[in-house]
Order: C-alpha cells, then sequence, then structure tokens
C-alpha cells in the first residue's frame, strides 16, 4: 500500500479545516504530545479530542451543533485531517487500526508528506 500512497502528488480532500497552518499543526501537535502506539482505542480518541480543545475546536460534535458560532470545527473534522494525511481519503476502514498497522514511523513519514503538499 507505500507503494500506491507515495506514487503520485496528492490531493489532499480536508474539507472543513482545509488552512494549511491549521493543518500543519494538528499533525505536528498529534505526534509530538498525543500519539502512543499502546494507547487503548478509547484513550486514542480521548487524545483527539484533547487536540481539538487545544486548538480550540470543539471536542464534542454535540458541543459543536449546539453552538457553532463559538468553533471553526469539531473533533471529527480533526480526525478527518489525521484520516486523509494517512490516507489521501476521507473514508477508510477504523483509523485506530490503520495506525496500529502503520506504526509510528509510517505515520511521521505520511504526515511530512501531507505537510510538504497541502
Amino acid at each position: 500500500y507505500d507503494e500506491l500512497y507515495y506514487a503520485k502528488t496528492k490531493e489532499y480532500p480536508y474539507q472543513v479545516i482545509n488552512e494549511k497552518e491549521d493543518i500543519d499543526k494538528i499533525l505536528t501537535l498529534y505526534l509530538e504530545k498525543y500519539y502512543d502506539e499502546n494507547d487503548d482505542k478509547q484513550t486514542w480518541f480521548d487524545k483527539i479530542k484533547e487536540l481539538a480543545g487545544e486548538m480550540e475546536y470543539a471536542k464534542e460534535v454535540k458541543e459543536f451543533k449546539a453552538n457553532p458560532e463559538m468553533y471553526k470545527a469539531h473533533v471529527g473534522d480533526v480526525s478527518t485531517v489525521l484520516r486523509v494525511a494517512l490516507t489521501g481519503r476521507t473514508n477508510t476502514p477504523d483509523m485506530y487500526e490503520i495506525m496500529q498497522v502503520l506504526g509510528k514511523d509510517s505515520i511521521e513519514k505520511r504526515f511530512e508528506k501531507a505537510k510538504n503538499n497541502n
């Protein structure tokens, strides 16, 4: 799959969060502060919520829908940035499982490629 991922220059469909500075910050912060390959699935997602909060996005979709004027985006949009940077797609199998299979080195390489292409 790496051959297909790196084979061509990608257009990343980030959707809601599409400013280069925000995308780069999400990807950098996630690796530097939140990623731990030993996390279980709930801890992993709780950390993505914390990342969303640190970026001043809503930690819960429900919170965003109740007060959309207070936030630029929500945790699902942060997850989309991570998903697209990892896979180049918005619809994928479970992202936690993808990260477990890829491992930290591959995740770092893919995030760097994404940062260089957005």
